[in-house]
Protein backbone atom coordinates (compact mmCIF):
# COMPACT_ATOMS: atom_id res chain seq x y z
CA UNK A 1 0.00 0.00 0.00
CA UNK A 2 3.00 2.32 1.01
CA UNK A 3 4.40 1.32 -2.82
CA UNK A 4 1.72 2.31 -4.53
CA UNK A 5 1.29 5.81 -2.43
CA UNK A 6 4.97 6.30 -3.38
CA UNK A 7 4.13 5.72 -6.92
CA UNK A 8 0.89 7.64 -6.91
CA UNK A 9 2.79 10.54 -5.58
CA UNK A 10 5.40 10.40 -8.09
CA UNK A 11 3.15 10.72 -10.54
CA UNK A 12 1.00 13.69 -9.23
CA UNK A 13 4.70 15.25 -8.76
CA UNK A 14 5.39 14.59 -12.57
CA UNK A 15 1.80 15.99 -13.85
CA UNK A 16 2.34 19.07 -11.37
CA UNK A 17 5.76 20.00 -13.11
CA UNK A 18 4.91 19.15 -17.00
CA UNK A 19 1.51 21.86 -16.29
CA UNK A 20 3.83 24.35 -14.81
CA UNK A 21 6.46 23.95 -17.50
CA UNK A 22 3.16 24.23 -20.51
CA UNK A 23 2.56 27.06 -18.64
CA UNK A 24 6.10 28.37 -18.78
CA UNK A 25 6.40 27.19 -22.60
CA UNK A 26 3.17 28.97 -23.32
CA UNK A 27 4.16 32.26 -21.83
CA UNK A 28 7.89 32.01 -23.33
CA UNK A 29 5.70 31.83 -26.75
CA UNK A 30 4.19 34.84 -26.05
CA UNK A 31 7.37 37.04 -25.31
CA UNK A 32 8.96 35.32 -28.84
CA UNK A 33 5.80 36.37 -30.78
CA UNK A 34 5.65 39.56 -28.81
CA UNK A 35 9.50 40.16 -29.38
CA UNK A 36 9.17 39.19 -33.44
CA UNK A 37 6.63 41.95 -33.93
CA UNK A 38 8.02 44.10 -32.58
CA UNK A 39 11.52 43.56 -34.36
CA UNK A 40 9.41 44.22 -37.58
CA UNK A 41 8.23 47.10 -36.59
CA UNK A 42 11.34 48.70 -35.62
CA UNK A 43 12.48 47.58 -39.32
CA UNK A 44 9.78 49.25 -41.12
CA UNK A 45 9.16 52.27 -39.46
CA UNK A 46 5.83 51.83 -38.29
CA UNK A 47 4.46 52.62 -35.01
CA UNK A 48 7.78 52.59 -33.55
CA UNK A 49 10.78 54.44 -34.61
CA UNK A 50 13.22 52.83 -37.76
CA UNK A 51 15.80 51.49 -35.24
CA UNK A 52 17.32 48.12 -37.33
CA UNK A 53 19.93 47.51 -34.16
CA UNK A 54 16.70 47.30 -32.03
CA UNK A 55 15.52 45.04 -34.07
CA UNK A 56 18.04 42.90 -33.91
CA UNK A 57 18.59 42.39 -30.35
CA UNK A 58 15.01 41.46 -30.18
CA UNK A 59 15.53 38.59 -32.91
CA UNK A 60 18.43 37.54 -31.77
CA UNK A 61 16.82 37.41 -28.00
CA UNK A 62 13.66 35.31 -29.61
CA UNK A 63 16.78 33.18 -31.81
CA UNK A 64 18.81 32.44 -28.29
CA UNK A 65 15.28 31.48 -26.63
CA UNK A 66 15.35 28.58 -29.26
CA UNK A 67 12.90 30.16 -31.95
CA UNK A 68 13.40 29.09 -35.67
CA UNK A 69 11.49 32.21 -36.69
CA UNK A 70 14.07 34.30 -34.64
CA UNK A 71 16.93 32.80 -35.95
CA UNK A 72 15.84 33.67 -39.73
CA UNK A 73 15.46 37.00 -38.99
CA UNK A 74 19.13 37.09 -37.32
CA UNK A 75 20.54 35.28 -40.55
CA UNK A 76 18.59 38.62 -43.03
CA UNK A 77 19.93 41.53 -40.89
CA UNK A 78 23.51 39.84 -40.41
CA UNK A 79 23.57 39.46 -44.43
CA UNK A 80 21.95 42.81 -45.32
CA UNK A 81 23.85 44.49 -42.72
CA UNK A 82 20.82 46.03 -41.29
CA UNK A 83 21.19 47.13 -37.00
CA UNK A 84 24.74 44.78 -36.82
CA UNK A 85 28.00 44.53 -39.03
CA UNK A 86 27.43 42.40 -42.64
CA UNK A 87 28.96 39.43 -41.91
CA UNK A 88 27.94 36.53 -44.35
CA UNK A 89 29.56 33.60 -42.02
CA UNK A 90 27.19 34.20 -39.18
CA UNK A 91 24.06 34.60 -42.38
CA UNK A 92 24.95 31.25 -42.80
CA UNK A 93 25.39 29.67 -39.65
CA UNK A 94 22.11 31.19 -38.80
CA UNK A 95 19.84 30.15 -41.51
CA UNK A 96 21.11 26.96 -41.39
CA UNK A 97 20.30 26.65 -37.75
CA UNK A 98 16.75 27.91 -38.66
CA UNK A 99 16.59 25.03 -41.22
CA UNK A 100 17.47 22.39 -38.80
CA UNK A 101 14.72 23.65 -36.32
CA UNK A 102 12.07 23.09 -39.15
CA UNK A 103 11.93 26.97 -40.81
CA UNK A 104 11.40 25.58 -44.11
CA UNK A 105 11.77 29.48 -45.61
CA UNK A 106 15.11 29.48 -44.14
CA UNK A 107 15.75 26.59 -46.50
CA UNK A 108 15.06 29.22 -49.20
CA UNK A 109 17.05 31.51 -47.78
CA UNK A 110 19.97 29.33 -47.65
CA UNK A 111 19.43 28.73 -51.15
CA UNK A 112 19.43 32.35 -52.27
CA UNK A 113 22.44 33.05 -50.62
CA UNK A 114 24.49 30.47 -52.26
CA UNK A 115 23.18 31.33 -55.20
CA UNK A 116 23.85 35.12 -55.16
CA UNK A 117 27.45 34.43 -53.11
CA UNK A 118 30.53 34.65 -54.76
CA UNK A 119 31.88 32.93 -56.82
CA UNK A 120 28.21 31.20 -56.76
CA UNK A 121 27.38 27.36 -55.49
CA UNK A 122 24.76 26.32 -57.65
CA UNK A 123 24.86 22.85 -56.75
CA UNK A 124 23.97 23.83 -52.66
CA UNK A 125 21.52 26.47 -53.37
CA UNK A 126 19.63 23.77 -55.51
CA UNK A 127 19.68 21.23 -52.80
CA UNK A 128 18.80 23.76 -50.36
CA UNK A 129 15.85 25.30 -52.18
CA UNK A 130 14.45 21.38 -53.38
CA UNK A 131 14.28 21.32 -49.50
CA UNK A 132 12.05 24.26 -49.37
CA UNK A 133 9.89 22.86 -51.84
CA UNK A 134 10.02 20.06 -50.55
CA UNK A 135 8.07 21.61 -47.18
CA UNK A 136 5.51 22.79 -49.18
CA UNK A 137 6.75 26.19 -48.70
CA UNK A 138 5.56 28.08 -52.06
CA UNK A 139 8.89 30.39 -52.24
CA UNK A 140 10.63 27.16 -52.67
CA UNK A 141 8.43 25.82 -55.04
CA UNK A 142 9.56 28.89 -57.52
CA UNK A 143 13.26 28.36 -56.10
CA UNK A 144 13.59 24.90 -57.36
CA UNK A 145 11.39 25.49 -60.22
CA UNK A 146 14.09 28.46 -61.30
CA UNK A 147 16.86 26.43 -60.81
CA UNK A 148 15.47 23.40 -63.12
CA UNK A 149 14.68 26.21 -66.13
CA UNK A 150 17.85 27.18 -66.40
CA UNK A 151 19.87 24.30 -65.07
CA UNK A 152 21.82 25.57 -62.23
CA UNK A 153 23.10 23.45 -60.24
CA UNK A 154 21.22 20.24 -61.49
CA UNK A 155 19.94 19.26 -64.68
CA UNK A 156 17.98 21.50 -67.04
CA UNK A 157 14.41 20.25 -66.94
CA UNK A 158 11.59 22.30 -68.05
CA UNK A 159 8.98 19.87 -67.72
CA UNK A 160 9.78 19.19 -63.60
CA UNK A 161 10.15 23.01 -63.62
CA UNK A 162 6.41 23.25 -64.86
CA UNK A 163 5.36 21.10 -62.48
CA UNK A 164 6.70 22.99 -59.84
CA UNK A 165 5.76 26.33 -60.76
CA UNK A 166 1.92 24.81 -60.81
CA UNK A 167 1.76 24.06 -57.26
CA UNK A 168 3.58 27.11 -56.33
CA UNK A 169 1.18 29.42 -58.44
CA UNK A 170 -2.01 27.56 -56.73
CA UNK A 171 -0.92 28.92 -53.24
CA UNK A 172 -0.17 32.27 -54.24
CA UNK A 173 3.48 32.84 -55.28
CA UNK A 174 3.43 35.71 -58.01
CA UNK A 175 6.77 34.02 -59.64
CA UNK A 176 5.42 30.62 -60.14
CA UNK A 177 2.59 32.00 -62.03
CA UNK A 178 4.80 34.22 -64.18
CA UNK A 179 7.64 31.39 -65.09
CA UNK A 180 4.27 29.34 -65.40
CA UNK A 181 2.85 31.68 -68.15
CA UNK A 182 6.02 31.94 -70.11
CA UNK A 183 6.38 27.92 -70.59
CA UNK A 184 2.96 27.96 -71.56
CA UNK A 185 3.55 30.85 -74.20
CA UNK A 186 6.74 29.55 -75.26
CA UNK A 187 5.89 25.90 -75.23
CA UNK A 188 8.89 24.93 -72.09
CA UNK A 189 7.98 21.80 -70.90
CA UNK A 190 4.32 21.86 -71.67
CA UNK A 191 1.97 22.45 -74.62
CA UNK A 192 1.56 25.95 -75.52
CA UNK A 193 -1.89 27.78 -74.35
CA UNK A 194 -2.15 31.33 -75.04
CA UNK A 195 -5.06 31.48 -72.94
CA UNK A 196 -3.64 29.83 -69.41
CA UNK A 197 -0.78 31.99 -70.25
CA UNK A 198 -2.14 35.30 -70.04
CA UNK A 199 -4.66 34.03 -67.27
CA UNK A 200 -1.60 33.33 -65.23
CA UNK A 201 0.19 37.06 -65.99
CA UNK A 202 -3.35 38.23 -65.48
CA UNK A 203 -2.82 36.98 -61.83
CA UNK A 204 0.33 37.95 -61.37
CA UNK A 205 0.09 41.27 -62.18
CA UNK A 206 -2.64 42.02 -59.93
CA UNK A 207 -0.05 40.88 -57.90
CA UNK A 208 2.34 43.44 -58.28
CA UNK A 209 4.44 41.27 -60.30
CA UNK A 210 6.32 43.77 -62.55
CA UNK A 211 7.67 41.33 -64.85
CA UNK A 212 4.46 40.02 -66.10
CA UNK A 213 3.20 43.16 -66.96
CA UNK A 214 6.14 43.29 -69.33
CA UNK A 215 5.18 40.34 -70.80
CA UNK A 216 1.44 41.04 -71.28
CA UNK A 217 2.86 44.14 -73.41
CA UNK A 218 4.89 41.68 -75.54
CA UNK A 219 2.91 40.90 -78.69
CA UNK A 220 4.88 37.84 -79.08
CA UNK A 221 6.41 35.07 -77.10
CA UNK A 222 10.42 34.47 -77.46
CA UNK A 223 10.53 32.14 -78.96
CA UNK A 224 8.20 33.23 -81.68
CA UNK A 225 8.85 32.63 -85.60
CA UNK A 226 12.72 32.94 -85.02
CA UNK A 227 13.22 29.08 -85.85
CA UNK A 228 12.05 29.80 -89.38
CA UNK A 229 13.71 32.64 -90.75
CA UNK A 230 17.21 31.20 -89.87
CA UNK A 231 18.63 31.71 -93.44
CA UNK A 232 19.94 28.33 -94.97
CA UNK A 233 23.39 29.81 -95.32
CA UNK A 234 24.14 29.63 -91.48
CA UNK A 235 23.22 26.48 -91.63
CA UNK A 236 25.36 25.42 -94.77
CA UNK A 237 28.25 26.98 -92.69
CA UNK A 238 28.04 24.73 -89.82
CA UNK A 239 28.09 21.90 -91.65
CA UNK A 240 30.83 23.10 -93.50
CA UNK A 241 32.48 24.02 -90.15
CA UNK A 242 31.65 20.71 -88.62
CA UNK A 243 31.84 18.13 -91.01
CA UNK A 244 29.59 15.41 -89.86
CA UNK A 245 26.82 17.33 -88.57
CA UNK A 246 23.72 18.05 -89.97
CA UNK A 247 22.12 20.84 -91.25
CA UNK A 248 19.78 21.53 -88.14
CA UNK A 249 20.53 24.52 -86.43
CA UNK A 250 17.55 24.87 -84.22
CA UNK A 251 19.23 22.35 -81.20
CA UNK A 252 22.50 24.04 -79.29
CA UNK A 253 25.95 22.02 -80.33
CA UNK A 254 28.15 21.84 -77.55
CA UNK A 255 31.73 21.89 -79.24
CA UNK A 256 35.16 20.81 -78.60
CA UNK A 257 37.68 23.08 -78.73
CA UNK A 258 40.84 22.91 -81.19
CA UNK A 259 43.83 24.43 -80.18
CA UNK A 260 44.48 27.20 -82.30
CA UNK A 261 47.24 28.74 -84.44
CA UNK A 262 48.38 31.86 -85.68
CA UNK A 263 47.83 30.99 -88.57
CA UNK A 264 44.54 30.04 -88.34
CA UNK A 265 43.13 32.29 -85.92
CA UNK A 266 44.00 35.88 -86.76
CA UNK A 267 42.45 37.93 -89.42
CA UNK A 268 38.87 39.38 -90.08
CA UNK A 269 35.65 37.48 -89.83
CA UNK A 270 32.18 37.40 -90.49
CA UNK A 271 29.24 35.16 -89.97
CA UNK A 272 26.28 34.74 -87.01
CA UNK A 273 26.35 34.30 -83.54
CA UNK A 274 22.63 32.53 -82.75
CA UNK A 275 21.16 32.93 -78.99
CA UNK A 276 19.19 29.38 -77.71
CA UNK A 277 16.83 29.21 -74.42
CA UNK A 278 17.93 27.51 -71.24
CA UNK A 279 17.27 23.64 -72.88
CA UNK A 280 19.21 24.63 -75.92
CA UNK A 281 16.35 23.46 -77.69
CA UNK A 282 15.43 26.73 -79.31
CA UNK A 283 16.40 29.38 -81.09
CA UNK A 284 15.72 32.95 -79.25
CA UNK A 285 17.51 35.06 -81.98
CA UNK A 286 20.00 34.92 -84.77
CA UNK A 287 22.48 38.00 -85.78
CA UNK A 288 25.34 39.19 -87.82
CA UNK A 289 28.72 39.57 -86.12
CA UNK A 290 31.95 40.60 -87.24
CA UNK A 291 35.48 39.64 -85.66
CA UNK A 292 39.00 41.23 -85.94
CA UNK A 293 41.65 39.08 -84.03
CA UNK A 294 45.24 39.17 -83.34
CA UNK A 295 47.59 36.60 -81.50
CA UNK A 296 50.74 37.03 -80.51
CA UNK A 297 52.14 34.57 -77.20
CA UNK A 298 48.99 33.41 -76.16
CA UNK A 299 47.43 36.62 -76.13
CA UNK A 300 43.93 37.08 -78.09
CA UNK A 301 42.99 40.92 -78.91
CA UNK A 302 40.52 42.67 -81.49
CA UNK A 303 37.13 43.76 -81.47
CA UNK A 304 33.56 42.17 -81.98
CA UNK A 305 30.75 44.08 -83.57
CA UNK A 306 27.08 42.61 -84.03
CA UNK A 307 25.07 44.01 -86.62
CA UNK A 308 23.22 46.60 -84.24
CA UNK A 309 26.36 48.44 -83.94
CA UNK A 310 27.28 47.03 -80.35
CA UNK A 311 31.33 46.86 -79.89
CA UNK A 312 33.53 45.43 -77.49
CA UNK A 313 37.37 45.28 -77.31
CA UNK A 314 38.92 41.72 -77.41
CA UNK A 315 40.89 41.18 -74.71
CA UNK A 316 41.82 37.18 -73.65
CA UNK A 317 44.10 34.02 -73.69
CA UNK A 318 43.99 30.51 -75.46
CA UNK A 319 44.81 27.28 -74.04
CA UNK A 320 44.44 23.89 -74.40
CA UNK A 321 40.88 23.80 -73.62
CA UNK A 322 39.51 27.65 -75.09
CA UNK A 323 39.35 30.85 -75.02
CA UNK A 324 39.53 32.69 -71.61
CA UNK A 325 38.26 36.48 -71.73
CA UNK A 326 40.02 38.84 -69.40
CA UNK A 327 37.55 41.65 -68.58
CA UNK A 328 35.75 41.85 -71.26
CA UNK A 329 31.94 43.19 -71.50
CA UNK A 330 29.29 44.78 -72.75
CA UNK A 331 25.75 46.64 -71.30
CA UNK A 332 23.40 43.90 -74.03
CA UNK A 333 19.38 44.41 -73.71
CA UNK A 334 17.03 41.03 -74.17
CA UNK A 335 14.24 40.17 -74.83
CA UNK A 336 12.89 40.45 -71.06
CA UNK A 337 14.74 43.74 -70.33
CA UNK A 338 12.70 45.69 -72.76
CA UNK A 339 15.09 48.22 -73.98
CA UNK A 340 16.70 48.06 -70.56
CA UNK A 341 20.56 47.18 -70.54
CA UNK A 342 22.37 44.82 -68.33
CA UNK A 343 26.17 44.33 -67.54
CA UNK A 344 27.34 40.49 -69.82
CA UNK A 345 30.45 39.06 -69.16
CA UNK A 346 32.51 37.12 -71.86
CA UNK A 347 33.67 34.06 -69.47
CA UNK A 348 35.44 31.40 -72.30
CA UNK A 349 34.79 30.09 -75.27
CA UNK A 350 35.00 27.13 -76.97
CA UNK A 351 36.28 26.97 -80.96
CA UNK A 352 36.43 24.83 -83.80
CA UNK A 353 38.56 25.91 -87.17
CA UNK A 354 38.08 24.00 -90.34
CA UNK A 355 39.93 24.64 -93.23
CA UNK A 356 37.83 23.89 -97.02
CA UNK A 357 39.73 25.22 -99.99
CA UNK A 358 40.42 29.06 -99.79
CA UNK A 359 37.99 29.40 -96.58
CA UNK A 360 38.30 28.73 -93.36
CA UNK A 361 35.15 28.39 -91.01
CA UNK A 362 35.13 28.83 -87.09
CA UNK A 363 32.60 27.64 -85.26
CA UNK A 364 31.68 27.22 -81.68
CA UNK A 365 30.29 28.05 -78.13
CA UNK A 366 30.73 31.09 -76.40
CA UNK A 367 29.86 31.94 -72.20
CA UNK A 368 28.60 34.48 -71.03
CA UNK A 369 27.68 35.70 -67.37
CA UNK A 370 25.32 38.21 -65.89
CA UNK A 371 26.90 40.39 -63.17
CA UNK A 372 23.29 41.43 -61.91
CA UNK A 373 21.57 38.26 -62.01
CA UNK A 374 24.92 36.47 -60.83
CA UNK A 375 24.22 33.47 -63.03
CA UNK A 376 25.27 32.28 -66.59
CA UNK A 377 23.52 33.96 -69.28
CA UNK A 378 21.75 32.17 -72.23
CA UNK A 379 23.72 29.85 -74.40
CA UNK A 380 25.64 30.90 -77.83
CA UNK A 381 26.71 29.79 -80.64
CA UNK A 382 28.58 31.32 -83.77
CA UNK A 383 29.88 30.11 -86.67
CA UNK A 384 31.98 32.50 -88.88
CA UNK A 385 33.69 32.35 -92.40
CA UNK A 386 37.25 33.48 -93.02
CA UNK A 387 38.06 33.97 -97.04
CA UNK A 388 41.97 33.44 -97.56
CA UNK A 389 41.52 35.23 -101.23
CA UNK A 390 39.46 38.61 -98.94
CA UNK A 391 40.77 38.18 -95.67
CA UNK A 392 43.02 41.93 -95.98
CA UNK A 393 40.29 43.64 -97.42
CA UNK A 394 37.71 46.25 -95.73
CA UNK A 395 34.38 44.80 -94.36
CA UNK A 396 30.36 45.60 -94.71
CA UNK A 397 29.75 45.01 -91.28
CA UNK A 398 32.82 46.41 -90.12
CA UNK A 399 32.74 49.79 -91.44
CA UNK A 400 29.51 50.08 -90.01
CA UNK A 401 28.54 53.13 -87.75
CA UNK A 402 28.19 52.98 -84.46
CA UNK A 403 25.95 55.65 -81.93
CA UNK A 404 25.73 56.13 -77.86
CA UNK A 405 22.47 57.97 -76.97
CA UNK A 406 20.88 60.37 -79.38
CA UNK A 407 22.33 62.32 -81.61
CA UNK A 408 20.83 65.63 -82.85
CA UNK A 409 18.96 64.31 -86.28
CA UNK A 410 21.35 65.72 -89.36
CA UNK A 411 24.32 65.28 -87.56
CA UNK A 412 26.60 62.55 -89.40
CA UNK A 413 30.57 60.91 -89.28
CA UNK A 414 31.92 59.82 -92.02
CA UNK A 415 34.96 58.34 -92.22
CA UNK A 416 37.12 58.17 -95.68
CA UNK A 417 38.95 56.65 -97.49
CA UNK A 418 38.34 53.31 -95.64
CA UNK A 419 40.68 51.25 -95.65
CA UNK A 420 43.16 54.20 -95.01
CA UNK A 421 47.31 54.02 -95.49
CA UNK A 422 48.41 57.04 -93.34
CA UNK A 423 45.75 59.55 -93.89
CA UNK A 424 42.34 59.67 -92.77
CA UNK A 425 39.22 62.24 -93.14
CA UNK A 426 36.45 62.67 -90.64
CA UNK A 427 33.72 64.27 -92.98
CA UNK A 428 31.07 66.04 -90.34
CA UNK A 429 27.69 66.70 -90.93
CA UNK A 430 26.66 69.46 -88.01
CA UNK A 431 22.92 70.27 -87.48
CA UNK A 432 23.71 73.09 -85.39
CA UNK A 433 27.13 75.32 -84.50
CA UNK A 434 28.62 73.30 -81.09
CA UNK A 435 31.95 72.03 -79.25
CA UNK A 436 33.15 68.73 -80.76
CA UNK A 437 35.91 66.36 -80.54
CA UNK A 438 37.68 63.56 -82.43
CA UNK A 439 38.99 60.20 -80.59
CA UNK A 440 40.89 57.28 -82.56
CA UNK A 441 41.36 53.93 -80.17
CA UNK A 442 42.70 50.90 -81.33
CA UNK A 443 41.16 47.31 -81.36
CA UNK A 444 42.45 47.42 -77.47
CA UNK A 445 40.82 50.53 -76.69
CA UNK A 446 43.55 52.36 -76.32
CA UNK A 447 43.50 56.25 -77.25
CA UNK A 448 46.19 56.70 -80.32
CA UNK A 449 44.78 60.31 -81.40
CA UNK A 450 42.78 62.56 -79.26
CA UNK A 451 41.55 66.10 -81.83
CA UNK A 452 41.49 69.44 -79.32
CA UNK A 453 37.79 70.52 -78.84
CA UNK A 454 36.55 72.58 -81.32
CA UNK A 455 33.96 75.09 -81.94
CA UNK A 456 32.31 74.92 -85.62
CA UNK A 457 29.22 75.94 -87.41
CA UNK A 458 26.39 73.94 -88.39
CA UNK A 459 26.90 72.49 -91.86
CA UNK A 460 29.70 70.16 -93.14
CA UNK A 461 33.29 69.89 -92.48
CA UNK A 462 36.32 68.06 -93.29
CA UNK A 463 38.94 67.48 -90.86
CA UNK A 464 42.24 65.46 -92.08
CA UNK A 465 44.05 63.16 -89.31
CA UNK A 466 47.73 62.08 -90.39
CA UNK A 467 47.86 58.41 -88.56
CA UNK A 468 51.03 56.60 -88.05
CA UNK A 469 49.64 53.52 -87.01
CA UNK A 470 50.32 49.35 -86.90
CA UNK A 471 47.93 47.83 -89.68
CA UNK A 472 44.23 46.72 -88.15
CA UNK A 473 41.34 48.09 -86.93
CA UNK A 474 40.18 51.10 -85.27
CA UNK A 475 37.10 53.10 -84.19
CA UNK A 476 36.88 57.05 -85.00
CA UNK A 477 34.98 58.44 -82.78
CA UNK A 478 32.69 62.18 -82.60
CA UNK A 479 31.86 63.59 -79.15
CA UNK A 480 29.00 65.99 -79.63
CA UNK A 481 27.76 67.74 -76.57
CA UNK A 482 26.32 64.50 -74.28
CA UNK A 483 26.64 61.46 -77.01
CA UNK A 484 29.04 59.87 -79.44
CA UNK A 485 28.92 58.62 -83.12
CA UNK A 486 31.76 56.40 -83.77
CA UNK A 487 32.70 54.20 -87.09
CA UNK A 488 35.05 51.22 -87.59
CA UNK A 489 37.99 52.32 -89.65
CA UNK A 490 41.21 49.70 -91.04
CA UNK A 491 44.46 50.74 -91.71
CA UNK A 492 46.00 48.89 -94.49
Amino acid sequence: MKRILIVFSSILLLLINVHAQTKYDDAQDSIITSNLKKAKLYLTGITYPYDPAKAFQLNMQCAQAGSAQGMNAVAIQYQRGLGVDSNNVEAERWFKKAAEEGYSAAWYNLGLYYKLKTPPDFKQAYECLEKAATADNKAGYYGQGYMLYKGLGCKQSYKKAVALFQKGAQKGDAACMYYLALALRNGYGTTVNIDSARYWLVKATALGYERAVRELEAKEPEVAGESSSIPQRIAAARHKALPGTDDNISTYRQVKHVPATIYNIQGIWEGYIMKYDWSGQHVISTGKLALQLAYKDTVLTGLWLEEDSLQVPIHGSIGKHGITFHNMRYDRSSYYTRGKTTPILFKDASLRLVQKKDTIYLAGNIQQFSTESNEPARPLYVVLTRSEAKKDESSLLLSSSVTKDVMPEGTTLLAWPNPFENNVNAAITLSKATTVQLQITNAGGQLVYTGNPQQLPAGKHNINIPLNVPTGVYVISLRYEHAITSSIILKQ
